[in-house]
């Protein structure tokens, strides 16, 4: 028999969605890899 799903994992799965996920990769690069909106006139 397939393993019983708990509540907790079925809410996890959903709340892992394309668009969230995307939207929290977008801000992780963000706050790690802060690049500015306009490069530096220097270079």
């Amino acid at each position: 028999m397939a393993p019983v799903r708990t509540r907790a994992e079925a809410d996890g799965e959903h709340q892992l969605e394309a668009s969230d996920l995307t939207v929290e990769l977008c801000e992780g690069y963000r706050q790690t890899l802060w690049i500015p909106p306009e490069p530096p006139e220097s270079l």
